[in-house]
C-alpha cells in the first residue's frame, strides 16, 4: 500500500514538477513561458503576449499504468472557447513528460 499523502504534500509535489518541467515545455512550444503563480489560475504557464497557455498535470505513476488520463472539463472548455490562442496539455509521469 502506498504511503499516506497529504493535500499539502501533493500540492508541493505538483509545484516542484512545474518548476522542473518549465524549460522542457518551453522548448516544446518554442517560446519563453511565465509560470502563473496564482493558485487558482486555469493554466500553469503562458507566453509573453498571452497567446499560448500550457497546463501540466503531474502523476506518481508510469504513463501506461491506466488506459486514460483526465483533465478537468473547465480547462478544455476554456481552451475551446478561444480559437485565437493555443493551448497545450502536458502530463509528467514517473517515466517521462507526455
Amino acid at each position: 500500500m502506498p504511503p499516506f499523502r497529504s493535500v499539502a504534500g501533493d500540492i508541493a509535489f505538483g509545484l516542484a514538477s512545474e518548476e522542473t518541467h518549465k524549460t522542457k515545455i518551453a522548448g516544446f512550444v518554442g517560446c519563453d513561458l511565465t509560470k502563473d503563480n496564482n493558485r487558482y489560475a486555469p493554466f500553469d504557464y503562458y507566453n509573453n503576449d498571452k497567446t499560448i497557455y500550457c497546463e501540466l498535470k503531474t502523476r506518481r505513476i508510469a504513463h501506461d499504468r491506466y488506459p486514460t488520463c483526465l483533465i478537468s472539463e473547465s480547462k478544455v472548455l476554456k481552451a475551446q472557447a478561444d480559437p485565437t490562442k493555443t493551448y497545450y496539455f502536458f502530463w509528467a509521469y514517473s517515466d517521462g513528460l507526455f
